[in-house]
């Protein structure tokens, strides 16, 4: 993948992410996230082929930033009754962050 195609991913998948959030799954079109990434709906579909995958992708990709923390947590020396509310602040931080 080149530079500029990677660019273009990059900016799908921001735009993606935006839409999915403002208007969920079923309120969000391909045309809607093309708009908002600037390229027509022809190259979002040479990207991705469907809605479901894209939202698969960016679901996925979402994990993988919030995973990290629940890891760190997870991993810790910390009693099961210290874990639970350092899970439950890393879960509302990652909310916050993506609202």
């Amino acid at each position: 993948m080149t530079d500029k195609q990677k660019a273009t991913e990059d900016r799908i998948f921001e735009a993606a992410a935006r839409v999915f959030q403002r208007d969920g799954y079923a309120g969000a079109r391909m045309q809607e996230i093309a708009d908002e990434a600037n390229i027509n709906k022809s190259m979002l579909h040479y990207y991705f082929r469907s809605k479901d995958q894209l939202f698969r992708e960016v679901f996925q990709k979402e994990m993988m930033r919030f995973f990290p923390s629940i890891f760190k947590v997870l991993g810790s020396d910390d009693k099961l009754d210290q874990k639970l509310p350092k899970l439950i602040d890393a879960y509302y931080e990652f909310l916050q962050d993506n609202r």
